[in-house]
């Protein structure tokens, strides 16, 4: 019996983790502006090159079609800046699975963060996945993006 009752937590676990009964995600469901706050802390690879820490605040604006424009406020390692109009894409999958990228103004290189939609689409969970196509990041980085009621 107990291990019974056992099988049956593990099994609504894994359900409501798979997003079981949960509605498909598309790019139509990222629609409107977020708030976007994300730290990065430099990698060993990073500390070899000087790369410090960074935080990052800005409101990302999702078209429904795939594109998404901000301007964003940065503490690179101590030293703060502003950058506006920047552009980029995302694509979502059915899971609320997803991407974004852009290209930085700073640097040249082109940024790609992964995301996860929470069930209620209210909050992106990012994390830092690519930076200019190379092997390692200069920092690992992880953030929310919150959207209003």
């Amino acid at each position: 019996m107990r291990r019974m009752i056992g099988l049956g937590v593990l099994a609504a676990i894994l359900m409501a983790s798979s997003g079981a009964g949960s509605a498909a995600y598309s790019v139509a469901s990222l629609n409107g502006t977020c708030l976007w706050d994300t730290l990065f802390y430099p990698t060993s690879a990073g500390i070899q090159n000087d790369a410090g820490p960074a935080a990052v605040l800005a409101p990302l604006t999702f078209d429904g079609a795939g594109h998404l424009s901000f301007t964003y406020d940065i503490n690179l390692n101590g030293t703060f800046s502003s950058t506006a109009n920047v552009n980029g894409t995302y694509t979502i999958d059915a899971t609320g699975h997803g991407s974004l990228s852009y290209n930085s103004p700073a640097t040249g290189k082109d940024l790609i963060f992964d995301f996860r939609i929470s069930p209620n689409g209210h909050v992106l969970r990012t994390i830092f996945e690519s930076y200019g196509g190379e092997p390692a990041t200069p920092r690992v980085g992880a953030g929310v993006c919150t959207f209003a009621d």
